[in-house]
């Protein structure tokens, strides 16, 4: 079983303390589409980072790495690690990480956001796996396709990369990810890079 982690839970516009229950399969989908720049690339990399060392400090074993932008995509090797079992890496592992974050940090966004697509894909996917994983979505919120119905059988937990925009702007991204995760029983996790 896995452990709870205590977090401060974003839920749109106000905090609340939740507990938060990642399952022992976790599926990162990180946008790379065209609105993001290297200082939402360098956001992403550092929330990553945190989540990854922190599901490492719990019961989660197995972390998968899918890219989106118009579509999505699965890292199958990082660095030395290289995946098994249709593109899951086996945590703990101390490179992991390191890898992890250059990847994020070296990308350059292009082509369209579609979460919603790569959600599902990913869900499809990994039918197998849905009593037992999750998502952690990390993008800027902003879309180009509209919403779409989501499996609600596996829970999709969001993370805001958006790092200067004004506030009106930054609510209107933040909600369209909170969205996502109340549509699916997940939670807007916290940024810790701010």
């Amino acid at each position: 079983m896995s452990t709870l982690l205590i977090l401060y839970v974003l839920l749109c516009d106000k905090v609340e303390l939740e507990k938060v229950h990642f399952p022992n399969r976790i599926t990162f989908i990180l946008d790379v589409s065209g609105s993001m720049n290297s200082s939402h690339f360098e956001v992403m990399a550092n929330e990553v980072s945190f989540y990854v060392n922190k599901l490492n400090s719990t019961d989660c074993s197995w972390v998968q790495i899918i890219l989106f932008n118009d579509y999505p995509t699965t890292v199958y090797e990082l660095g030395e690690e290289k995946t098994i079992d249709g593109g899951w890496f086996e945590l703990p592992s101390g490179t992991l990480p390191k890898s992890l974050y250059n990847l994020i940090l070296t990308r350059r966004g292009n082509g369209g956001t579609s979460p919603y697509d790569a959600i599902n894909e990913v869900i499809t996917y990994n039918k197998n796996y849905k009593d037992n994983y999750a998502i952690i979505l990390v993008s800027d919120g902003l879309f180009s396709n509209e919403e779409e119905k989501l499996d609600k059988t596996v829970p999709v937990f969001t993370i805001c990369a958006e790092y200067n925009v004004g506030a009106m702007i930054k609510s209107l991204r933040l909600k369209q990810l909170c969205n996502i995760s109340k549509q699916t029983n997940g939670v807007c996790l916290p940024r810790i890079s701010q």
